[in-house]
């Protein structure tokens, strides 16, 4: 008669208990220790098991007392049984692809249940305490997880009924009685969905815990290049992700919002060892890969493997932050990549002096060349200059990046100062007009800021350089302030410096370079900042002079619209309301990018249009304009528009296209206000007795 290989392993772990009585008693305390560790996690391990077993599916069900978690992988052999009731006696390899690999992990049963049958193939036995004291004749404590005892004729007919329900064609199920309610209802209710994206097989976790129900299936839905788009279901709630991977283990997973990238929620935002850490990932993105963790898989241990896969996931995300730039492709990537000073962490400067050197060592193809932060390369807009400008004075200098290129990811600047990429100077913006020709109101931008920031350190040597540049717009070139003779200037120019914040700094600039012929022709100063209103009964679809403007304007300039959502911005619903026009292509959001509009709103037939949306509670009420958007509308002309919104019950818009020339402005000079907002730490201190 063959022996049952449960009852040879247990003869032999009864035989070294026996032998060395004083350290089975510590391998007790080695359990316990394990179980503490990995407290709330036991389910995890389970899951993991299951699916280094290649299982598809894990069914987790309460009935009566008990716990039955089962899945549909491969059954234990005698070799896997062994390794079970060992402590590091694993025979999955680190690195090959499995997530297990300590041999301790299922020890953490022990803090979940007192007793626990194992059905596996052909193969079923039980951990029990009672049955292990009993058997060494031993009254203190000792380890669950350790001897395997063989179930007797009822009870193995008892447990065939489960093992059918559950797993009818194999696989394997773990029975558990004595369970922590308390701690068994904290892991699944813990159980985040997004624990299945970065698992080998497991697709699919069905819970039933008496009336509580859930129900969480991971689909790969298709394949993009060298992405996959991968969702997740519970309860009719879809989350979709984008995940790349490398040949390894490593991968990241991107949080998807319709077809664009956006940020995952911070507390999602871990490393994976395939199962998820409480390390904070250094993005808002999940990464997974060799990771080192404590026992707990809690927190990531930055040891040289560690560093390792950190390294090739920014590997990963820096082929597809190219790709963005490159290729117009993954919307809204950079929004990931931002200061999180709550959730710094450990791994944040990493990830951060991780892509700074990849910045300096394989640069971003923007401006139709690889740049690189270095400093003869990139350059960051600056807000006090035009962005048309901007791309025109960088050009053959330094790398911009296009408005273009903003419409579909708004957050690239913030993402490259974060990595440390400079913004342009006003000494370099000056430099670059020996080569380009700046526009009109660049020039009037370029005096402002120069005037400004340089009234009180204004050298001899600083005034000749100034002087030597071609920053005045003459009628046929730009001029030198050295070469001025007084001749006629560019009307737009002259006009625009005349109304500048900055006039008197100009004016004592000027006379400082040139005397009396460079202060002429700005006359006195003016008020401040620019203040519009509504025009009262003029078309938006065409100017004084009858001139129809762009094709996407040949709508009525004012009308309710339909199906709008009032709990959204008015950027947001004004997009809508474009969507949804005749003509429209697309409609993109920019307004994060601060080009001095908030839409770009796009045609069939080609014609693109610049929206700054202004909200007003009714029709008539005044409204203001930044310098920025000023100038962009000045820059602009009949391809810059004005949405004036209401945004409520009946949502309101009217279009001005063309609006610095077509209504009229009036600067004005507003006070400034100190305004506090950091007093939260006096909140909730204790209020004084009256």
């Amino acid at each position: 008669m063959a022996v049952n290989p449960i009852q040879t392993i247990r003869d032999a772990f009864l035989a070294e208990a026996s032998s060395a009585p004083s350290l089975f008693a510590d391998l007790a305390k080695v359990e316990l220790y394990i179980a503490e560790s990995y407290r709330t996690r036991a389910l995890i391990e389970l899951l993991q098991n299951a699916d280094d077993a290649g299982a598809t599916n894990v069914c987790i069900f309460g009935e009566g007392d008990q716990l039955i978690v089962s899945n549909d992988g491969r059954s234990f052999t005698a070799s896997d049984v062994e390794a079970l009731c060992r402590s590091g006696a694993s025979s999955k390899q680190r690195g090959a692809g499995s997530i297990g690999y300590r041999g301790i992990g299922f020890k953490s049963i022990a803090g979940l249940a007192k007793e626990v049958v194992v059905l596996s193939g052909e193969h079923s036995f039980q951990y029990s305490k009672d049955q292990t004291r009993s058997a060494l004749s031993l009254w203190g404590d000792v380890p669950l997880i350790r001897i395997p005892h063989l179930l007797d004729q009822g009870m193995r007919a008892q447990h065939r009924a489960l093992e059918q329900r559950y797993v009818p064609s194999g696989g394997t199920v773990f029975v558990m009685a004595g369970l922590d309610l308390r701690a068994l209802t904290q892991e699944v209710e813990d159980l985040s969905p997004d624990v299945l994206i970065f698992l080998n097989s497991v697709r699919q976790i069905d819970i039933q815990l008496g009336t509580y129900c859930r129900a969480i299936q991971r689909d790969v839905s298709q394949t993009r290049g060298s992405n996959t788009l991968e969702r997740i279901v519970e309860g009719g709630v879809s989350t979709n992700w984008l995940v790349r991977r490398n040949d390894g283990c490593e991968c990241v997973a991107l949080l998807l919002e319709g077809e664009s990238i956006v940020p995952v929620p911070q507390e999602h935002a871990v490393i994976h060892a395939f199962l998820p850490t409480q390390e904070f990932s250094g993005a808002y993105l999940k990464m997974n890969g060799d990771f080192s963790t404590d026992p707990s898989r809690k927190a990531v241990d930055l040891d040289a493997t560690s560093e390792a896969s950190l390294r090739a996931c920014i590997d990963i995300l820096w082929d597809m932050l190219e790709e963005a730039v490159a290729d117009n492709a993954h919307r809204g990537i950079f929004s990931i990549l931002k200061p999180a000073i709550a959730a710094s962490g450990r791994v944040m400067p990493k990830f951060r002096n991780a892509l700074i050197e990849r910045l300096e060592v394989r640069g971003l193809p923007l401006s139709g060349r690889v740049a690189k932060a270095t400093s003869i390369d990139i350059r960051l807009a600056p807000t006090w200059l035009n962005y048309a400008d901007y791309e025109t004075l960088c050009n053959g200098f330094y790398s911009s990046i296009p408005a273009l290129l903003l419409a579909d990811q708004p957050n690239l600047p913030d993402a490259l100062k974060w990595m440390d990429a400079r913004t342009l100077t006003l000494q370099e913006a000056l430099q670059c007009t020996t080569a380009n020709t700046p526009s009109p109101i660049a020039c009037v931008q370029l005096w402002a800021k120069a005037a400004k920031q340089m009234r009180f350190d204004l050298t001899a040597e600083t005034m000749q350089w100034l002087a030597s540049l071609p920053i005045l717009p003459g009628t046929k070139k730009n001029i030198c302030p050295a070469n001025y003779d007084g001749e006629e200037l560019a009307a737009e120019f002259v006009k625009l410096m005349r109304v500048a914040n900055e006039l008197d700094d100009i004016r004592y600039l000027l006379k400082k370079m040139g005397g009396e012929p460079l202060v002429a022709f700005v006359g006195k100063p003016k008020a401040t900042e620019a203040v519009v209103r509504a025009p009262n009964n003029r078309s938006a679809t065409s100017d004084k002079d009858g001139a129809e403007g762009p094709t996407i304007l040949q709508e009525s300039a004012r009308k309710p619209v339909p199906a709008i959502q009032y709990w959204r911005s008015a950027e947001k619903n004004a997009a809508a309301w474009f969507t949804v026009q005749p003509g429209v292509l697309f409609v993109r959001d920019v307004s994060q990018a601060n080009l001095g509009y908030d839409l770009l709103v796009a045609s069939d037939d080609g014609s693109q249009i610049h929206v700054e949306v202004k909200s007003v509670k009714r029709m008539g009420e005044p409204f203001r304009l930044t310098n920025n958007e000023h100038a962009t509308a000045y820059q602009e002309a009949e391809g810059y528009v004005l949405a004036i919104v209401v945004n409520a019950e009946p949502f309101e818009i009217c279009l001005i296209s063309d609006p610095i020339r077509r209504l009229k402005l009036e600067k004005r000079c507003e006070q400034w206000s100190w305004f506090a907002e950091n007093y939260d730490a006096f909140v909730d201190q204790e209020r004084p007795t009256p």
